[in-house]
């Protein structure tokens, strides 16, 4: 997607995916096999819920998936349900979290015994390129307080204050790519309760974190 074909929420549902699409350093190019069936079962379940997401069937991905699928290297299989995070009007955080409540749903009654992760990448306040970069650097943390709040209510399992307090006022302040935050209220959603880990990175305005979604 670019500029000229910007959908709020999509979900891709073909054979592949490729990536990454922006030349992570690190990262090999490679092709991605997508459950199908999975994937169509989502899209049918999230459009009964009430979401028009758009539909690609063909498509890459850059580093928000690939780097995590590089990590965890769980064979090399995946569907791709996404938000666009950076340009405004930005979907509001409730939205986002029914959403996630959605996905989860939707993976829940799918038929089959697969397991399957929900899987979010991003920052809580980061600034990409702009007047609020460190010197010195292509980036920076323009809101650390925010970032510091932000990890309290995920440790706490506080979604609900979470999503009060991300206005998109805040997601502004919090950096030119601040919205990144809604990827991780779609999956703290999904949960609701606190994380099993959470590795704080407050400073660089973002955390590791995974939950036990259960059986």
């Amino acid at each position: 997607f670019f500029l000229d074909n910007w959908p709020t929420f999509a979900i891709g549902v073909a054979p592949r995916m490729t990536g990454p699409n922006d030349g992570t350093p690190g990262i090999e190019s490679r092709s991605i096999d997508i459950p199908l069936d999975l994937a169509h079962a989502v899209h049918a379940h999230t459009v009964d819920s009430g979401f028009d997401l758009a539909v690609s069937q063909s498509f890459t991905i850059d580093h928000s998936i690939m780097v995590p699928l590089h990590y965890l290297d769980t064979g090399r299989r995946g569907a791709a349900a996404v938000r666009q995070r950076h340009v405004p009007p930005l979907p509001r955080a409730m939205r986002c979290a029914e959403l996630g409540r959605t996905v989860a749903k939707a993976v829940a009654d799918a038929p089959g015994d697969a397991r399957v992760a929900l899987v979010a990448s991003g920052s809580f306040s980061i600034e990409l390129g702009g007047p609020r970069i460190d010197q010195g650097q292509l980036w920076g943390v323009p809101d650390k307080q925010w970032a510091a709040r932000t990890l309290a209510y995920l440790q706490a399992g506080d979604v609900d204050g979470l999503i009060a307090a991300a206005t998109p006022e805040q997601l502004a302040r919090a950096g030119n790519v601040g919205g990144e935050l809604l990827n991780w209220i779609a999956v703290a959603a999904a949960t609701q309760n606190a994380p099993q880990s959470l590795d704080a990175q407050e400073k660089i305005g973002h955390a590791f974190a995974w939950w036990d979604m259960g059986a």
